[in-house]
Parts: structure tokens; C-alpha cells; sequence
């Protein structure tokens, strides 16, 4: 049977901003503002309560800017000039983008209103509950810290904390689980709390403790290409999440500091700049596990156990048309009509995977199955090109299109991933 190795590194990528608030006096850029209407899917009715909250594109950090839907399931969010992407949360309803989905990220340019409509999908979680409280350190509040509740299964379920340090976790299934934090600089100490049908346990609160001094050291290897900035990031193993602030930038070596205790996984290149992780490298070796206890850091990959983190990357599939640039954002304009997908011929390829994901994150059309079998649903041989017959398009919704390029390796049994396309890449925007 063909095989196709589909890595959880095809899950994660995005670009660089920085964040600051304006000044009283008026001095240096203006914000701009993000807005829109959240609306349930199964019945077009407009949602109030949504929790929405913004992220940094480039490492999926929190800015720790967030509202909530008003009435009308309309919400808006000033941020000051660049690259973002938005989570909403709202109880029994599906977190966007889902665990483990990469968000569609916008950029926001200043003095200017970016429109992002969202259709949220009812929860999986039947009569889930939530679970509530606060994060600290020394009496001082701290904001950004993702939160991870973890059952006895291993089902996990997170949030990140607000500027006050205050968390909710949504759509938890009832249960016993234990609460721990995690970002750069601290070590949090785990709670346990009992989850009751559509109830919010609160007052599970957290402590974290300062003065983490855990260092990583590793190197990107470049292949077939030059040396050029990528970035390394820690995630959470079972959230896919990055853990706040541990993440760098390199052109080859580098070191990672602040890192708590605990396992994580790695990945590297988020930013558009025309490399991804070597699929082939993460099926020889799997993902890179990073475990940390009392200072001490080692590194897993296949069967090699060391004390260095090393990458191998890779050109990626250039897309043509329709897509915005790899220095703006921003999605581009396009009719649902005769809608067609151009990309770059891909050295050694002997397939290509064409696939189309809304703005939840959700594959719409083509990409993969579940098991990772081909069949696929939108799969091309030598050409470099395919006209989009799935499901119809809504009007003003954004959506993105990506490539993934493979050849036919008997070593591995048949199929494998040589590279795939950037995830900030072919961002789209339907008009009539």
C-alpha cells in the first residue's frame, strides 16, 4: 500500500511582529483595528460572550489583548501594526483554530480595520464544564502564561492568562484533572480540580515560581539553500501549543534560555521565508523531545539521545497565484468563479497534494486523511496546477491553500513528503 508520512510539524508556522502599546502623547504609529461578526454555524445566529483574544503570528505568543462579543456576536480589538492571529473560546463551542491547527494570521496596518468573520462549531464536549482561576507569582498577577489541564487519559485542554493573570479553560469533559503553567522564566506548580457537568469549577489557582535557568544549545542545518533567519520554538507535546516565550531566532546555531522544567517538543521555521522543516528529517528521526528537570536538558530524536537541539531545513513549495507576498499578510481578492491554484514546479516530485483550510483552521477540501493512507482527496502528478471543485466558497470569508510536495520512495514503502508550502502563504479573501 502507499504510504504518506503526514508529520505534526505540517500543523505549525507564521511572521514576525512586535507589540507595544500607544503612547499618551501620540507618538510613533497609530493602531489599527480588527473586527467582526461571530456567528454559530449550524444556525447563522449571532454568538454574544465569544472570548476573543489576540496572538503574535510569529511565535504564537499572547499580546494579551482580548475582548468579548457583544449582543450582536460583533467584536473588535485595537493592535498596534502587524502580524496576528485571533482565538475565540466560548462554552460549548469548538475552540478556533482548534488545538493543533494553524490560525490564519492578518496583519493589521495602521490607522486601518481589518473585517475577520467567524462561524463557530458546536463542541464535541457534551455538557462540558469549565475550570477557572488565577496565575502568580510572589502576590504579582502574571499574564501570558498558557495553562494546561491534564485528565488521567492524557486529553488535554488549555488557555493562556489574561493581563490580570485571571484563566478560563472551556468545553473541559467532567472529570478529575491536574492544572499546571507553563512560560519562560518560571517553574508552575500543578493543582488538581473535579470538572461537573456544565459548571465552572473556579478558584483553581496557580503558582509559578522565578529564577528558571535551564539553557538549550543547538544548530539549523540549510539544505540545498542558503543560510537565511529561522525560527526554534518549544511546544506543549499535547496541545501542540508554543509555551510563551521560548522561542529564537537563527541562521544557524543558537541558544534557548529561561526553560522550565518539563518535556516538550520542537519545531522551527513559523515565518515566511521560504524554508520548512525537511519532512524526511522528522519521519527518520520523529520530533525532536526536549526534556528539562532541575537545569538539566536532553535531547531525544529517533534513538540518539543528546544534549543539543539540531534542525534540518529545507526550500519550500512556492505558490503562484492565487496568494498574497510572503511580506504582506494580507489576503488577496479573488472570485469563487473558475478558481484556480498555480504553484512553482518542485525538484525530484513526483506528486502533489493540493489542499483548502476556512478560517477555523478546518480542512475544507483536499489534504489528507486521518490514517495518513493515500487515499487523498485532491492529489496531481506532474502538473502544477488544479481548478477548485469543492464545496461552495462564502462570500467575504477568508481561506488558505497550501502544497505539499512528495516522491515515490520504495525505501520508505512507497510514498513520502519532501516539502510542502508556508503556512502564511496562500491566504485568500472571496468576492463576488
Amino acid at each position: 500500500m502507499l504510504k504518506i508520512f503526514y508529520p505534526a510539524i505540517l500543523a505549525l508556522g507564521l511572521a514576525t511582529i512586535l507589540f507595544s502599546c500607544k503612547d499618551d502623547d501620540d507618538k510613533g504609529p497609530t493602531e489599527g483595528v480588527v473586527t467582526g461578526t461571530v456567528l454559530a454555524l449550524d444556525d447563522a445566529r449571532s454568538v454574544q460572550g465569544v472570548s476573543v483574544s489576540a496572538f503574535f503570528a510569529d511565535n504564537n505568543e499572547p499580546t494579551g489583548v482580548s475582548t468579548t462579543t457583544n449582543a450582536d456576536g460583533v467584536y473588535s480589538i485595537n493592535l498596534m501594526p502587524g502580524t496576528y492571529y485571533l482565538r475565540l473560546a466560548k462554552l460549548g463551542f469548538q475552540e478556533v483554530p482548534p488545538v493543533g491547527v494553524t490560525a490564519i494570521p492578518f496583519t493589521i496596518v495602521e490607522g486601518e480595520t481589518v473585517t475577520l468573520d467567524y462561524d463557530l462549531v458546536a463542541s464535541a464536549v457534551i455538557d462540558g464544564g469549565a475550570i477557572s482561576g488565577t496565575v502568580s507569582s510572589d502576590s504579582e498577577m502574571i499574564s501570558g502564561a498558557l495553562i494546561i489541564a491534564t485528565d488521567a487519559t492524557g486529553s488535554s485542554y488549555s488557555a493562556v492568562s489574561d493581563a490580570e493573570g485571571n484563566y478560563t479553560i472551556l468545553n473541559v469533559p467532567a472529570g478529575t484533572y491536574t492544572v499546571q503553567a507553563w512560560l519562560s522564566g518560571y517553574n508552575g506548580q500543578s493543582a488538581d480540580g473535579t470538572v461537573e457537568a456544565n459548571s465552572i469549577t473556579g478558584d483553581i489557582d496557580i503558582l509559578m515560581t522565578a529564577g528558571v535557568s535551564a539553557t538549550l544549545d543547538g544548530s539549523v542545518k540549510f539544505l540545498a539553500t542558503g543560510n537565511k533567519a529561522v525560527d526554534v520554538s518549544l511546544i506543549h507535546p499535547s496541545t501542540q501549543q508554543v509555551i510563551p516565550g521560548l522561542s529564537v531566532s537563527t541562521e544557524g546555531t543558537f541558544t534557548m534560555t529561561d526553560i522550565p522544567d518539563g518535556e516538550y517538543l520542537a519545531r522551527a521555521s513559523y515565518n515566511n521565508d521560504t524554508l520548512v522543516v525537511d519532512p524526511d528529517f522528522i519521519v527518520k528521526f520523529g520530533d525532536p523531545v526536549v526534556t528539562v528537570s532541575g537545569g538539566a536538558v536532553t535531547v531525544t530524536q529517533g534513538d540518539a539521545t543528546s544534549g543539543v537541539l539540531d534542525f534540518a531545513v529545507t526550500n519550500s513549495v512556492l505558490l503562484d497565484n492565487p496568494s498574497n507576498t510572503a511580506t504582506e499578510i494580507v489576503p488577496v481578492e479573488v472570485s469563487a468563479a473558475g478558481l484556480t491554484f498555480t504553484w512553482k514546479p518542485y525538484s525530484s516530485t513526483s506528486d502533489y497534494v493540493v489542499e483548502l483550510l476556512d478560517i477555523n483552521g478546518n480542512t475544507i477540501w483536499g489534504g489528507f486523511d486521518n490514517s495518513g493512507d493515500i487515499p487523498v482527496k485532491v492529489i496531481t502528478t506532474t502538473s502544477t496546477s488544479i481548478t477548485y471543485d469543492g464545496p461552495a466558497l462564502l462570500n467575504g470569508r477568508t481561506y488558505r491553500w497550501k502544497v505539499y510536495a512528495s516522491k515515490d520512495d520504495k525505501s520508505n514503502g512507497g510514498w513520502s513528503l519532501i516539502s510542502m508550502s508556508e503556512d502564511q502563504m496562500g491566504l485568500i479573501k472571496i468576492i463576488e
